[in-house]
């Protein structure tokens, strides 16, 4: 591993160092533990080790990951939610058919209505990650961040673009369905109602600029733990060296909670 003998970061050549120790105690021939996102065997994890874009599994790993950790608390676990990356793909799929399914009958989406409501009657935020694949052709994650009761949609882009208009009309068509509006004041100074197809509004979520082209999955999920806790998730700077160190950070920090899981299943097995 290059960065055990890297000069510039006594930090980063830590971090290899614990990362190695990781490497040679995974079971790599063994699938995932229950507790992650799926079942994927373990080797898929390499892809945290060098310029690889993240895969969806890992990507769904990692916001597992957080929700544990917001759920020990209950201050966050109350004011956030977070889904994994189905949450998205199912509302454009859902979008994109609107004409043709009955929302508030299917049972099937069931759990898209069981989580807007939540998200309305506790005034909690939804927080994801999305690859925009299916919108724009693009295989790049970008973080997402719903404020149900304020109508607004936090979006972040690594690469600087805007949110793409079907991806903005998805999230408005389901707080519509849901009675969600926007208010506005008049120019007499009075609260109307705006119709509630108008489009969501847009706010822009801090995102540190990629320099390559595959660091887009790590300053995603970096730019959730940074709006939900700004003081102790700083926003990576974006460089090189910094997108290694959060690399090896969750590759460790995976690497840990994987052996944790496998040992308590060896524990618990029946004999």
């Amino acid at each position: 591993m290059v960065q055990l003998h890297q000069k510039k970061s006594e930090e980063r050549q830590l971090l290899a160092e614990q990362a190695m120790i990781y490497i040679s105690a995974l079971p790599w021939a063994v699938k995932k533990p229950r507790g992650l996102s799926d079942d994927e065997p373990i080797h898929t994890s390499w892809r945290y080790l060098g310029p690889n874009c993240l895969s969806g599994s890992i990507q769904n790993d990692l916001l597992e990951l957080l929700r544990h950790q917001l759920a020990g608390r209950s201050d966050m676990a109350k004011t956030y939610r977070v889904e994994g990356t189905r949450i998205t793909e199912k509302l454009l799929e859902v979008y994109c058919n609107r004409d043709n399914i009955q929302y508030t009958e299917d049972q099937s989406l069931g759990w898209l209505r069981m989580l807007a409501n939540d998200l309305i009657k506790n005034q909690a935020t939804l927080v994801t990650v999305q690859n925009l694949t299916n919108v724009t052709g693009s295989p790049h994650w970008v973080p997402l961040a719903l404020a149900a009761d304020e109508y607004t949609l936090l979006f972040g882009d690594s690469l600087g673009d805007e949110i793409p208009e079907e991806l903005r009309k998805a999230y408005t068509w389901w707080m519509a369905q849901h009675n969600v509006i926007k208010s506005a004041k008049s120019e007499n100074h009075t609260l109307t109602k705006i119709e509630a197809d108008n489009l969501i509004t847009v706010n822009p979520l801090p995102i540190a600029s990629q320099v390559d082209g595959h660091a887009c999955g790590i300053l995603a999920n970096n730019a959730l733990h940074h709006l939900i806790e700004p003081h102790r998730s700083a926003l990576n700077s974006g460089s090189t060296g910094d997108v290694i160190k959060e690399r090896l950070q969750l590759f460790n920090l995976l690497s840990s909670n994987i052996i944790r899981r496998v040992s308590n299943q060896i524990i618990t097995k029946p004999i």
